[in-house]
């Protein structure tokens, strides 16, 4: 187990000099890591409440205070009063933060292709497929998925990032069909250590018939599997409260949500509800225990 540790600390000590996390700022930008990675969570997760933006983080609320601070004073991000809420602000990244996000980008992108271009081009695959499996194991191993009361911050803010997403994706604001509380019978949230990366819901629809709501995951734990396994954890959860079918809907621009659904068995049906962002919609049925 030593030498096991040994040898990630020497690749960790390798890759932060290689990649910059040693410089004092990151990629030649007036940011330190820190300020350029929250600057990186904010507009992956915004626009967010900041106490949502705290519990997707993990982080103390004065460092994220004190960090958004900082990103505030450079205008790249902007915090606002919640309309629905004045105890609560929202939080986004500036047109002058998306810039300075895509700098960053193409930077590390050449750095990252400065390094690999000594590579032959099978040596270059093998890293490649090493580095998928290394994130694959180091998240997958720890990932839980967790069933959370409905009322519960990991929740609240795993949703609020689901409703966010989809929107800019949709780029027009959810309507108000999709927003608020959905009464659902189950809550699963994704849990990396103490931080939430993912979240479903399961709902009454019918007798005997179940609905999934709000499946989400944060970007960079897309491709591990975690999808099939929440997904495989909220049939369960339907097949325990005695469901015989599961109905979904979801809509084109989604292409990876429409894949995971199509692979674990859902077959398209007609629209079954007037969900106005909704284009497809799904059924499975479940194997009954008795």
């Amino acid at each position: 187990m030593h030498d096991a540790v040994a040898r990630v600390r020497r690749f960790n000590r390798l890759l932060t000099q290689r990649i910059g996390l040693l410089d004092e700022r990151y990629l030649g930008s007036a940011l330190p890591f820190a300020q350029a990675r929250l600057l990186y969570e904010v507009a992956v997760l915004a626009p967010l409440a900041t106490h949502h933006l705290r519990r997707l983080l993990a982080v103390d609320a004065g460092a994220l205070s004190r960090g958004l601070a900082a990103l505030e004073a450079r205008r790249l991000v902007r915090r606002e009063v919640d309309p629905t809420n004045a105890r609560n602000r929202i939080v986004e990244v500036t047109a002058a933060g998306r810039a300075l996000l895509a700098t960053l980008d193409r930077r590390a992108d050449a750095r990252v292709a400065t390094l690999t271009a000594g590579l032959a081009r099978e040596d270059r695959r093998q890293l490649v497929d090493a580095l998928d499996q290394a994130r694959r194991l180091l998240v997958g191993a720890v990932a839980r998925v967790e069933r959370c009361a409905e009322r519960h911050p990991d929740v609240h803010a795993a949703q609020a990032a689901y409703l966010g997403e989809i929107a800019r994706r949709f780029g027009h604001e959810i309507d108000r069909w999709n927003q608020g509380p959905i009464a659902p019978a189950v809550s699963l949230v994704v849990v990396d250590g103490r931080r939430p990366i993912g979240c479903g819901a399961l709902r009454a629809l019918e007798k005997r018939v179940g609905e999934i709501k709000r499946m989400w995951l944060h970007p960079d734990a897309r491709g591990l599997g975690l999808g099939a396994r929440l997904l495989d954890a909220l049939e369960a959860a339907a097949t325990r409260a005695g469901y015989h079918e599961i109905r979904l809907d979801t809509n084109d621009r989604l292409g990876e949500a429409i894949a995971l659904y199509e692979s674990a068995g859902y077959r398209a049906i007609a629209r079954y509800n007037d969900n106005p962002d909704a284009t497809r919609f799904y059924g499975k049925r479940l194997r009954v225990v008795h």
